[in-house]
């Protein structure tokens, strides 16, 4: 057992490496905020205050409804299907923690209006994060960061009716037309796009850590670079009802003041696990000229996560997000979702 853990940690290692030697090479890649790491990785049945902590595991959910002859409900057959993969690798020793995650999570969902399955959810998140705390001072320390996030697979717009769609530039004008086929997808956005990258550093306090409430505050400054690779995003303008408005998106690069706040923690003997994240990048720096003051081009970041244990393989999961990233999509993104989770713990 031991040996299998010596091998995950040293892939890992490599990985994580890996992966910051991208972020730092990069010159035209992406920003946007991906999942936190919490600064308190649960280590169950081990005494050891130091090592390799690594936890890998995998949930299915699974959804399915059928109508016909319902008033006020399409007839038809709605059918979700997910899958989600998490990884954590801790490695601590003395003051230092060195911490990579994972996290992807994939959603197909069948309407009865559209034929084709759609995602509903497509997201992979990578981190990687080296912190030092102070021996003398262990709720003050130095951090250095990276994430990535990106789609996985294609993005699609299908319409339920023949659609003549134009194709505007960042400024709003129209650089051609094209038509979208009833029923037939229209590709946005390529494979792992947009792709997006965020290297941080600061100084991280954690004024108070128990397990019910682990506060987590980190403040530094940023880098963020954006790789669209020509994708489109929609922004219909309801005043022109016979067409569909697509806008392109754009590579950027930006740099700022970075704030993250977290608090998590975990009640009820561990039933209840809870986190709710706040975070802010001030652009000083940015690679496009806008017109736009750092204020207007602030990029936030909310989200709340809920999840409740029925069993140890079985678990309710409820998750909030909020992102506004102007340079992007101009409306304040929510996502809201509620996951029956089924976990198999592979480490």
């Amino acid at each position: 057992m031991k040996g299998r853990w010596r091998k995950v940690a040293l892939w890992s290692l490599r990985i994580s490496c890996l992966w910051i030697a991208l972020g730092w090479a990069s010159w035209s890649f992406a920003q946007t905020d991906a999942d936190y790491i919490p600064d308190k990785l649960k280590v169950e049945k081990s005494a050891k205050k130091d090592g390799w902590f690594p936890n890998l595991k995998a949930g299915l959910n699974f959804s399915f409804s059928q109508s016909d002859g319902v008033v006020g409900v399409p007839d038809g057959t709605t059918l979700s299907l997910g899958l989600q993969v998490q990884g954590k690798l801790l490695y601590a020793k003395r003051g230092h923690e060195w911490r990579s995650a994972i996290n992807m999570i994939h959603t197909q969902t069948k309407l009865p209006n559209l034929k084709p399955f759609l995602k509903a959810a497509d997201a992979l998140d990578l981190e990687t994060m080296y912190l030092y705390r102070f021996e003398k001072l262990p709720w003050l320390g130095l951090f250095v960061g990276l994430k990535m996030n990106t789609a996985l697979l294609d993005g699609f717009l299908v319409r339920e009716e023949n659609t003549e769609l134009r194709i505007l530039d960042r400024t709003g004008v129209e650089l051609r037309r094209e038509q979208a086929r009833a029923q037939i997808p229209f590709q946005l956005t390529k494979p792992f796009a947009p792709l997006l990258f965020k290297q941080s550093l600061g100084v991280a306090f954690n004024p108070y850590r128990k397990p019910f409430l682990d506060i987590d505050i980190k403040v530094g400054g940023g880098a963020a670079q954006a790789w669209m690779q020509g994708g489109l995003r929609a922004a219909d303008d309801a005043a022109t009802a016979t067409t569909f408005e697509l806008s392109q998106l754009f590579d950027y690069v930006q740099a700022g003041l970075e704030l993250q706040v977290v608090f998590s923690g975990t009640l009820f003997n561990k039933v209840l696990t809870y986190s709710l994240l706040g975070e802010v990048m001030l652009p000083l720096i940015t690679s496009v000229d806008t017109g736009k003051s750092p204020i207007d081009l602030l990029n936030v970041k909310g989200s709340f996560q809920l999840q409740i244990k029925v069993a140890k393989w079985l678990s309710i999961n409820y998750s909030l997000s909020l992102v506004r990233a102007p340079l992007i999509q101009p409306d304040i993104q929510v996502v809201n979702n509620l996951v029956l989770s089924l976990t198999i713990n592979i480490l």
